[in-house]
């Protein structure tokens, strides 16, 4: 059987994800960091590509992309990943892949799903507990959009058309979304992302996502209106309705089977 092929981004942009083999490290000291950074920007050179943000973590890796071509996405990352592991297995004495299987490439279509995206991205060193505030972190591009340190990857002009059309604003509108809390679970955008259907489904407006988190604690008919809602009108997987809701996927099924039995 072939590879699945990619789903195609309908914005043009990707949240890329990349991961250790058997979620081995894959940076190990600054030189690292920077030949990986190095072998990214030269294959951006010869690309349409852009960088909106990225993380560099110990075992894996984070880019929000922007490109027309799904085909220059592959190219850049098979160049960037191979000859980043040529280096690493030359250093370290070691022979094998060093990159588990092929990188994510998760389409990210809604605004308000890209501000979670970005700030998801560069909160990880927070949420791992490597540094206390996101700007402290050197290997992301927080600190390049609003720290002061030098560009070397991210397209931030790009970037911050997102949060607005005057400078200012577009530096509150960032900060905001950064420090604001999160408007869906972590697990939605990494472990079960949402798909374009989906992310257009919940974040346009169409539902309180405060009331679905509330959804568990509602009677058993209030509760089950909002499952059907979601898994008939919104088509968002069982898994996706449970991060959404705290809901357990088991009453989900359940319910769902009770509705179609009574078709």
């Amino acid at each position: 059987m072939g590879r699945k092929k990619r789903a195609v981004s309908s914005s043009g942009i990707y949240h890329v994800i990349s991961r250790g083999n058997g979620k081995q490290y894959i940076f190990h000291d600054d030189q690292d960091y920077s030949v990986f950074k190095n072998y990214l920007s030269s294959a951006l050179n010869l690309s349409e590509m852009c960088i909106l943000s990225y993380c560099l973590m110990g075992n894996h890796l984070h880019l929000l992309v922007h490109t027309e071509d799904i085909g220059e996405l592959s190219g850049v990352m098979h160049y960037s990943l191979g000859r980043y592991a040529g280096y690493y297995n030359v250093k370290y004495e070691r022979v094998g892949s060093l990159f588990a299987s092929r990188f994510k490439s998760i389409p990210v279509v809604c605004g308000a799903y890209f501000f979670c995206v970005v700030k998801y991205i560069h909160n990880n060193p927070v949420k791992d507990g490597l540094v206390g505030k996101m700007e402290d972190y050197r290997w992301s591009s927080y600190g390049e959009i609003l720290g002061g340190r030098a560009k070397t990857l991210v397209n931030s002009r790009a970037l911050m058309a997102y949060y607005g059309d005057v400078a200012t604003r577009q530096r509150e509108s960032f900060a905001y979304h950064h420090h604001a809390p999160s408007l869906i679970p972590d697990e939605l955008i990494e472990d079960y992302p949402l798909t374009e259907v989906e992310q257009v489904k919940v974040f346009g407006g169409a539902y309180d996502l405060k009331a679905l988190s509330r959804a568990k604690s509602m009677g058993p008919d209030e509760r089950d209106k909002v499952i059907l809602d979601l898994k008939y009108d919104a088509k968002l997987s069982n898994k996706a309705i449970e991060r959404l809701t705290g809901i357990s996927v088991v009453i989900i099924k359940r319910v769902c089977l009770k509705f179609a039995r009574n078709i």
